[in-house]
């Protein structure tokens, strides 16, 4: 029926432990957005969000409270970004908010409340009070744009930069001062590569199987 149906289809662009919309609606949505980019009057922004530390939050809380500290972060997000700017759960243990036809100054203002507001609150996990901070970095979406994977590569970039910068701070990329960045990243992964293959460091966790002819199921 007609409501199940509309269930359904809420569902399937929802985050189940966050509430947040999910990575490939948040995709969806910001194809869109820069298809639309060289009509807009206003540039639209993306703003990627990652826990700093995140690896030792892990060994601190466990699996199951850093799932309540991600829910955490996923409320303060939706109280400070509203319903008119779309949030997303896009990683494991990041996110990503599209501020469509905004300012820039408004959506680093945006930023920097998350940011303040995650530094300052307080998530309960069995009994440990846990106080922890986010990077955030900012990547704008204009007639410039290319596609999203270069928007979502430079916000990407813009958050990495303020965790190796000692966390805690937002960033918007700057295609000036974040190119050497890149370009050390680049070296860093090639250099990672080439050493995982000679020395035989890959390990498979993920096979698509799909058929050739016929079903169009993966498995």
């Amino acid at each position: 029926n007609k409501e199940l149906e509309q269930k359904l289809k809420f569902l399937s662009k929802q985050d189940m432990l966050t509430g947040l919309y999910n990575r490939h609606y948040f995709m969806e949505e910001l194809e869109e957005t820069i298809s639309n980019a060289v009509s807009d009057t206003l540039c639209s922004a993306v703003v990627y969000i990652e826990p700093d530390n995140i690896k030792e939050l892990k060994e601190q809380v466990g699996i199951n409270g850093t799932d309540l500290i991600l829910s955490d972060i996923a409320k303060i997000i939706t109280e400070q970004t509203g319903e008119s700017i779309i949030s997303s759960r896009f990683g494991d243990y990041s996110f990503t908010t599209l501020a469509q036809g905004s300012d820039v100054v408004a959506v680093q203002d945006i930023a920097e409340n998350i940011r303040h507001t995650i530094e300052n609150h307080i998530s309960e996990v069995d009994g440990q009070s846990i106080t922890y901070t986010v990077s955030i970095g900012i990547s704008v979406v204009c007639e410039a744009a290319r596609d999203s994977h270069e928007i979502l590569t430079k916000a990407d970039l813009a958050c990495e930069m303020m965790h190796k910068a000692g966390g805690n701070r937002v960033h918007l990329h700057n295609p000036v001062t974040d190119l050497q960045a890149n370009r050390d990243r680049d070296e860093y992964w090639h250099h990672m590569i080439v050493d995982s293959l000679e020395n035989n460091n890959f390990m498979l966790f993920y096979q698509p199987i799909a058929a050739l002819q016929g079903d169009t199921n993966e498995r």
